[in-house]
């Protein structure tokens, strides 16, 4: 939610409050405002649940309270103004200033996804060691994960969206795991050689890659999407098959091995990227895949 929008909604609840405080309040204490405000600081998608259950806290503090003066008057007017705080707290969350959880979890996504292609490019061009400045795109990567909504993982939130969105969440951040992996396996690798060797056709996977990530980009713009997308089946075997042909004898050192299976394992995140970005697709996107 902007930040003009969010201190106006406070605002609002604020006037309105106080003016309930003058006139309808029994206690004159101030609760009908804090538990008006109280109710209102909730996650996106979660205003009744987590509403509720703060004005369940207010009033159990209340109960407790009377219990210490033992005094039914005390009770019923806090209980009445908290009452009345809840109601227009919970209100003006729902009806007036509505979360919209659907356009605050796309436009969170959305910088993710972008700089993810960033990532993956940087990653690519290491194989060759060529210097670029992957730590810097590698921090932009994680800053932008800061904004993920984890807020879809709360406690009451929407049901009809809780699940979808949580699928693509995960999903989404499993692959900055896969580019994390990708990023410490090129990195630890000594043989430049093979990493020159599947250069090439790793760039060729990573523009269709990044050509699929945008189109799913596009989707959560709410963008139209004009083509289909290759699902990169054709340059992921090519890319296995020059590994392959790299792979050392059975007799070679130890280091080259080791060389050779992070490669393997490099190939393997690469598949599974794959593997998201389909999954994604099929399940969240209308993105035409043009298998080959």
């Amino acid at each position: 939610m902007p930040l003009i929008h969010q201190h106006l909604k406070y605002i609002v609840a604020t006037l309105i409050a106080l003016t309930a405080h003058f006139f309808l309040s029994r206690s004159h204490e101030g609760w009908l405002l804090i538990v008006t405000l109280l109710t209102m600081c909730t996650a996106p998608g979660c205003a009744v649940y987590q509403g509720l259950w703060r004005y369940i806290w207010a009033s159990i503090i209340i109960v407790a309270l009377s219990f210490s003066v033992l005094s039914h008057a005390f009770l019923v007017s806090r209980l009445s103004d908290a009452t009345i705080g809840a109601l227009i707290g919970i209100v003006i969350n729902v009806m007036v200033f509505p979360d919209r959880a659907d356009t605050q979890f796309r436009e969170a996504c959305i910088p993710v996804w972008n700089a993810y292609i960033d990532y993956f490019s940087s990653i690519v061009s290491l194989l060759s060691r060529t210097e670029n400045d992957i730590e810097q795109t590698k921090r932009k990567t994680i800053q932008s994960m800061t904004a993920l909504p984890g807020w879809v993982y709360e406690t009451g939130f929407d049901k009809t969206l809780k699940s979808g969105y949580c699928y693509v969440l995960m999903k989404t951040e499993r692959v900055a795991d896969l580019l994390l992996s990708m990023h410490y396996l090129v990195s630890a690798s000594g043989s430049r050689e093979m990493g020159c060797a599947i250069q090439e056709p790793c760039r060729r996977y990573a523009d269709l890659m990044a050509e699929w990530m945008r189109s799913l980009t596009s989707v959560l713009a709410l963008q139209p999407i004009a083509m289909g997308v290759d699902d990169g089946l054709i340059a992921l075997q090519l890319i296995e098959e020059t590994l392959e042909k790299m792979k050392p004898p059975a007799l070679a050192w130890a280091e080259s091995f080791k060389d050779y299976l992070r490669y393997e394992e490099f190939v393997y995140c690469l598949r599974e990227l794959r593997a998201i970005l389909f999954d994604l697709s099929l399940s969240t996107a209308p993105v035409k895949i043009l298998v080959k």
